[in-house]
């Protein structure tokens, strides 16, 4: 089976479904980490094969972002693995 997306970087993603543009932007909105910050970029989250997928629709060495936005990220991150544990018949406790 071949991991890598149909369309990487495009509009879709084989097992997100329809998804804004994946990958960088262009465009540093909090303005650079450092030297080596590339920029924002779009990312999806779903699921595959019973796994919860980040599809980052580019490589990735490091990522950084605002306290607020870690916090919505673990959320929702935290949400698509109940989703997909409820359909294998399990269930999740998260403790913070």
């Amino acid at each position: 089976m071949d991991d890598k997306p149909k369309h990487p970087g495009g509009s879709s993603s084989p097992w997100m479904g329809t998804t804004p543009k994946l990958g960088k932007t262009g465009q540093f909105p909090p303005g650079k980490a450092s030297a080596h910050d590339e920029g924002s970029l779009n990312f999806a989250i779903g699921e595959r094969d019973g796994n919860v997928l980040i599809d980052f629709g580019t490589p990735v060495k490091w990522m950084a972002m605002p306290p607020e936005q870690a916090v919505a990220m673990a959320q929702t991150l935290i949400a698509k693995a109940r989703i997909v544990a409820r359909r294998q018949g399990k269930s999740l406790t998260v403790v913070l």
